[in-house]
Protein backbone atom coordinates (compact mmCIF):
# COMPACT_ATOMS: atom_id res chain seq x y z
CA UNK A 1 0.00 0.00 0.00
CA UNK A 2 1.50 3.59 -0.55
CA UNK A 3 1.98 5.94 2.02
CA UNK A 4 -0.88 8.53 2.62
CA UNK A 5 -0.52 11.95 3.90
CA UNK A 6 -2.47 12.59 7.11
CA UNK A 7 -4.81 14.92 5.47
CA UNK A 8 -6.02 11.85 2.87
CA UNK A 9 -7.39 10.19 5.93
CA UNK A 10 -8.36 12.74 8.36
CA UNK A 11 -10.04 15.84 6.33
CA UNK A 12 -12.12 18.63 7.46
CA UNK A 13 -14.87 19.47 4.74
CA UNK A 14 -14.32 16.27 2.51
CA UNK A 15 -17.45 15.33 0.71
CA UNK A 16 -18.70 11.70 0.12
CA UNK A 17 -21.05 10.62 -2.41
CA UNK A 18 -23.61 8.09 0.50
CA UNK A 19 -25.89 7.02 -2.48
CA UNK A 20 -28.10 4.41 -1.45
CA UNK A 21 -27.77 1.42 -3.75
CA UNK A 22 -31.42 1.58 -5.97
CA UNK A 23 -31.85 5.33 -5.04
CA UNK A 24 -32.14 8.30 -7.73
CA UNK A 25 -30.86 11.24 -6.17
CA UNK A 26 -27.22 11.29 -5.28
CA UNK A 27 -26.63 12.07 -1.71
CA UNK A 28 -23.64 14.02 -0.97
CA UNK A 29 -22.42 14.99 2.59
CA UNK A 30 -19.63 16.88 3.43
CA UNK A 31 -19.48 16.52 7.39
CA UNK A 32 -17.04 18.53 9.54
CA UNK A 33 -14.96 16.32 10.20
CA UNK A 34 -14.38 12.74 9.01
CA UNK A 35 -11.98 9.96 9.44
CA UNK A 36 -11.42 7.09 6.26
CA UNK A 37 -8.96 4.07 7.03
CA UNK A 38 -6.18 4.51 4.61
CA UNK A 39 -7.19 1.19 2.78
CA UNK A 40 -10.42 2.89 1.97
CA UNK A 41 -9.23 5.97 0.14
CA UNK A 42 -9.34 5.59 -3.49
CA UNK A 43 -5.88 5.87 -5.21
CA UNK A 44 -4.60 9.09 -5.90
CA UNK A 45 -4.40 8.97 -9.22
CA UNK A 46 -7.48 7.88 -9.96
CA UNK A 47 -10.51 9.81 -11.33
CA UNK A 48 -12.57 9.31 -8.08
CA UNK A 49 -10.00 10.74 -5.68
CA UNK A 50 -10.78 14.16 -7.23
CA UNK A 51 -14.59 14.04 -6.52
CA UNK A 52 -16.80 12.89 -3.62
CA UNK A 53 -15.65 9.55 -2.31
CA UNK A 54 -18.24 6.71 -2.89
CA UNK A 55 -16.99 5.31 0.74
CA UNK A 56 -18.55 5.72 4.08
CA UNK A 57 -15.86 7.02 6.34
CA UNK A 58 -15.44 5.33 9.32
CA UNK A 59 -16.00 8.32 11.42
CA UNK A 60 -17.50 11.89 11.13
CA UNK A 61 -18.20 14.54 13.12
CA UNK A 62 -20.91 17.19 12.48
CA UNK A 63 -20.81 20.44 15.02
CA UNK A 64 -24.11 21.71 15.43
CA UNK A 65 -24.70 25.32 15.00
CA UNK A 66 -27.06 27.49 16.91
CA UNK A 67 -29.81 27.40 13.63
CA UNK A 68 -29.86 23.62 13.86
CA UNK A 69 -31.98 21.40 15.78
CA UNK A 70 -31.77 17.47 17.40
CA UNK A 71 -34.56 16.50 14.61
CA UNK A 72 -32.36 17.54 11.62
CA UNK A 73 -29.02 16.73 12.86
CA UNK A 74 -30.41 12.72 13.97
CA UNK A 75 -31.95 12.71 10.72
CA UNK A 76 -28.45 13.54 9.50
CA UNK A 77 -26.83 10.86 11.79
CA UNK A 78 -29.63 8.30 10.93
CA UNK A 79 -28.49 8.61 7.13
CA UNK A 80 -24.85 8.25 7.72
CA UNK A 81 -25.05 5.30 9.90
CA UNK A 82 -27.28 3.58 6.83
CA UNK A 83 -24.58 4.33 4.94
CA UNK A 84 -22.31 2.34 6.67
CA UNK A 85 -20.56 4.34 9.21
CA UNK A 86 -19.31 3.04 11.95
CA UNK A 87 -18.97 6.01 14.44
CA UNK A 88 -20.83 9.30 14.62
CA UNK A 89 -20.12 12.58 16.73
CA UNK A 90 -22.48 14.90 16.55
CA UNK A 91 -21.25 17.90 19.09
CA UNK A 92 -23.77 20.41 20.48
CA UNK A 93 -21.77 23.31 21.91
CA UNK A 94 -24.02 25.70 23.21
CA UNK A 95 -25.55 22.89 25.49
CA UNK A 96 -21.62 21.57 26.17
CA UNK A 97 -22.58 17.99 24.85
CA UNK A 98 -21.53 15.24 22.62
CA UNK A 99 -24.23 12.85 21.16
CA UNK A 100 -22.39 9.24 20.06
CA UNK A 101 -24.47 7.16 17.51
CA UNK A 102 -23.43 3.37 16.75
CA UNK A 103 -24.77 1.67 13.96
CA UNK A 104 -28.20 -0.25 14.99
CA UNK A 105 -29.47 2.22 16.88
CA UNK A 106 -32.52 5.04 15.96
CA UNK A 107 -30.88 6.90 18.69
CA UNK A 108 -28.09 8.44 20.32
CA UNK A 109 -25.84 5.32 22.61
CA UNK A 110 -25.08 8.12 24.86
CA UNK A 111 -24.92 11.73 25.67
CA UNK A 112 -21.77 13.00 26.77
CA UNK A 113 -20.83 16.45 29.07
CA UNK A 114 -17.39 18.54 29.73
CA UNK A 115 -17.06 15.90 32.33
CA UNK A 116 -16.65 12.74 29.86
CA UNK A 117 -13.98 11.99 27.16
CA UNK A 118 -14.38 11.31 23.60
CA UNK A 119 -13.53 7.59 23.16
CA UNK A 120 -12.32 6.15 19.64
CA UNK A 121 -13.96 2.66 20.79
CA UNK A 122 -13.10 0.04 17.96
CA UNK A 123 -13.20 2.42 15.45
CA UNK A 124 -9.89 4.19 16.51
CA UNK A 125 -8.62 2.38 19.24
CA UNK A 126 -6.92 4.02 22.40
CA UNK A 127 -8.31 7.64 21.05
CA UNK A 128 -9.48 9.80 23.58
CA UNK A 129 -10.01 13.42 24.28
CA UNK A 130 -11.38 15.29 27.14
CA UNK A 131 -14.38 17.00 26.00
CA UNK A 132 -13.64 19.79 28.88
CA UNK A 133 -10.86 20.30 26.45
CA UNK A 134 -12.84 20.37 23.57
CA UNK A 135 -15.84 22.34 24.41
CA UNK A 136 -14.05 24.99 26.94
Amino acid sequence: MEPRKLGEVLGADAGFDLTLPGETEETLLGPDVSFVRAEHVPPSDSTEFDRAWHVAPDLVVEIASPNQYHPEMAAKARRYLAAGLRLVWVIWPKQRQVEVWRPGTDQPVMTLGAADALDGLDVLPGFSYPLAALLG
